[in-house]
């Protein structure tokens, strides 16, 4: 449960609850009160509806100042009636207008009628939304246009009626929205800024009469993904990136976030992806990554993601989920000293509200992995017993077990599922609650198409196969090695965004939003060379002609759909 501070953003003091009402039923869940007691929040809504939450509530907006009453005009002496007193003055702003101001008296008769009531005040702020403990639950996601009108374009350009009649019905996905620079907070005459985002999530909301859910992912950290090119950013440690990153990036979305008019809304943030992942595999190498290891020896990732948790955590409709990675690059020793657990557990429990700091982790972030391989799994994969190729090899090139295979190099965490589900519950065991949950990014992770397996393939004799030839054979994974992550051939769009999809799954979320450009290895391409990745090139499995990052690749995108599994009706 989310711990809080008795706080005043604009001098408003935050004191009850208030939460959107809204599920099933589609009715407007924008004015409803949530009372706490014993643990349980029951939430009221002016429709007569109420549900009970789990979470703690949030806290509500001040009321706006009543109107004052009007003066009653004083009784003249006694005579006859004078004329019909003035309609009184509107009534102040507030919660609701008070009656207007009396009318005057006659000047010798009898008091005048009263004046009219003065019109309703404004309200006052919105309160803020309960914090549930699935942010997407009952909420709808969050449609971000840009991404909609170029899939929405996208359908339209291509001859293929079938193709098209997928693409639409997929143009009104969620995706994330990605701040990945200080210029994406204002935004530009191209590209929306947060707050124009977050505008149109509440247009959004009053449209469909339903609380919606926006997900963001702060993405600028100095030395940002410091083992690639392709996605470097714009901040550096030698040029004062930390304190740049802390008041021209982490504040600026603070100060617009709490802003009271976005309280209706829920906003999940995804706090930069590959950062503390860099920090577990990419620091003490040799040959050394020298921004990796400016970043770990000037704190610069792990201050930069505390800073951030901090400033944005006391917001009380505003979720936090920390990026893990995927299996591919943590999973080998995902509990070892001085690994994965500890390394996350160190950074993100030395905030200010500890092991409370963060609702949840997210996987898969921007890559591949499936999440389940369904043809490699019991007794195939880890059973030491089921042994392929030459007895007594033990090498995962002639022989071994499956998880031998090359492909695998042992790593035990072959989907993204069973990674995530073993990360938070190690993370749980070393102190973080058991509310915490997780999020998988699906936008790219289907695997999907005619290449696809149709199902297991047991070898006839286990000492005539190599694990790796049966692993190749069973794998709906078909990048030549995990490893690979640019604008992957052969890929699919993978599960819709949906809610619970098990116990400790908050949601299925498009976090890399499909058809947006992880890289290029032109350098032609781009305003900077050092920008052109080699992972982005054919070679490393990338489609070709890839533009630079973020931009729309339609290519891509089609193939995405084509490949989607399951499959779009």
């Amino acid at each position: 449960m989310r711990a809080l501070n008795r706080s005043s953003y604009g001098h408003v003091w935050l004191l009850l609850a208030l939460a959107g009402c809204s599920g099933k039923d589609g009715k407007d869940g924008s004015r409803c009160t949530v009372a706490t007691e014993h643990g349980i929040s029951t939430v009221s809504c002016s429709d007569g509806t109420s549900s009970t939450l789990t979470g703690a509530a949030g806290d509500q907006g001040a009321a706006g100042d009543q109107g004052a009453a009007g003066d009653q005009g004083a009784a003249g002496p006694e005579g006859p009636p004078g004329k019909d007193g003035a309609e009184g003055p509107e009534g102040a702003k507030g919660s609701t207008g008070a009656d207007g101001v009396k009318g005057a008296t006659g000047a010798d008769g009898t008091a005048g009628p009263a004046g009219g009531v003065g019109p309703a005040g404004e309200t006052g702020p919105e309160g803020y939304s309960a914090h549930v403990p699935n942010p997407y639950d009952g909420a709808v996601g969050y449609v971000n246009s840009e991404w909609s009108d170029n899939v929405k374009a996208a359908a339209t350009a291509t001859s293929d009626a079938t193709l098209a009649q997928q693409i639409s019905a997929i143009s009104d996905t969620s995706t994330a929205v990605w701040l990945s620079k200080i210029g994406d907070i204002a935004g530009s005459v191209v590209h929306r800024g947060l707050r124009a985002h977050l505008d149109a999530a509440l247009a959004q909301s009053e449209a469909k009469h339903r609380v919606v859910v926006v997900t963001l992912v702060a993405y600028d950290l100095p030395n940002r993904d410091c083992a690639s090119s392709a996605s470097a950013g714009e901040l550096t440690v030698q040029a004062d990136g930390l304190n740049r990153y802390k008041q021209e990036f982490i504040d600026p979305i603070t100060a617009i976030v709490v802003d009271p008019k976005y309280r209706p809304l829920r906003i999940v943030t995804v706090i930069e992806p590959d950062s503390i992942p860099n920090l577990v595999t990419n620091v003490g190498l040799t040959p050394a990554l020298p921004r990796c290891e400016e970043a770990k020896t000037s704190k610069a990732y792990e201050q930069g993601v505390q800073y951030a948790l901090n400033q944005l955590h006391p917001i009380p409709n505003l979720y936090l989920f920390a990026d893990i990675g995927q299996p591919a690059w943590l999973g080998w020793k995902l509990a070892a000293p001085g690994t994965a657990l500890s390394t996350y557990f160190d950074i993100l429990s030395n905030t200010d509200s500890g092991v409370h700091s963060i609702d949840g982790i997210v996987a898969d972030v921007s890559n591949y992995v499936p999440l389940s391989e369904p043809f490699l799994s019991a007794p195939f994969l880890l059973d030491p017993s089921i042994y392929l190729g030459v007895p007594g090899a033990w090498d995962g090139v002639t022989g071994g077990p499956v998880v031998s295979a090359s492909f695998y190099a042992w790593n035990p965490y072959i989907d993204t599922q069973s990674y995530a589900s073993a990360f938070r519950d190690g993370l749980v065991a070393l102190g973080f609650p058991s509310t915490l949950s997780i999020l998988i990014d699906t936008g790219r992770n289907g695997w999907g198409g005619s290449a696809r397996p149709a199902g297991v393939v047991p070898p006839a004799d286990p000492t005539t196969i190599t694990p790796s030839a049966f692993v190749d054979e069973n794998r709906i994974d078909l990048r030549a090695a995990r490893s690979l992550w640019c604008n992957q051939a052969g890929a699919g769009l993978g599960e819709r965004p949906r809610v619970w999809p098990s116990a400790t799954v908050a949601a299925y979320v498009w976090v890399k939003p499909p058809g947006e450009s992880d890289g290029t290895s032109d350098t032609a391409t781009v305003t900077d060379p050092s920008l052109a990745d080699p992972m982005c090139s054919v070679a490393n499995g990338a489609i070709a002609a890839s533009p630079p990052a973020g931009q729309w690749f339609e290519q891509q995108f089609e193939q995405l759909v084509k490949n989607a599994y399951p499959p779009i009706n």
